[in-house]
């Protein structure tokens, strides 16, 4: 029901079978979890600019368990000012969408908490940005 609602698969009452959608062909293959299609469903639109756009993908589901902490704070506001997109989301996903320019941007971190996030980000925000330019 769920897969059903987030347009990743059909399911036929009538003959009681599942069929994958081009979405759900997606996710499996760019391993997406059902929550990040719904955000794309959700959020995609357009007439989305750099900023909207990066900020729905710093929001998937992938990045859940990134999560700012207290000795990370002076950092985070200096990469703020190397960002060349305007950041936009909570404060999760705004991180997210700072280490991933910080990274662009070829900015040096040096708390060891922000470089681990910042490999986990670049690790999965490829594969992330593949699966929706095959989305859409």
């Amino acid at each position: 029901k769920t897969l059903d609602e987030c347009q990743m698969v059909r399911n036929e009452r009538k003959s009681d079978s599942l069929s994958a959608t081009r979405k759900g062909r997606v996710a499996s293959h760019f391993y997406l979890r059902h929550e990040t299609i719904q955000l794309f469903n959700d959020k995609l639109h357009a007439e989305m600019t750099q900023a909207d756009l990066l900020s729905v993908v710093c929001q998937s589901s992938e990045f859940a368990n990134v999560k700012v902490r207290e000795e990370e704070q002076e950092e985070l506001k200096f990469l703020e000012g190397a960002c060349r997109v305007d950041l936009k989301g909570d404060i999760a996903p705004k991180k997210v969408n700072l280490l991933f320019q910080s990274a662009l941007s070829d900015v040096h971190i040096k708390t060891f908490s922000l470089i681990s996030d910042r490999n986990y980000v670049l690790q999965n925000i490829g594969r992330i940005l593949r699966a929706l330019f095959d989305i859409v």
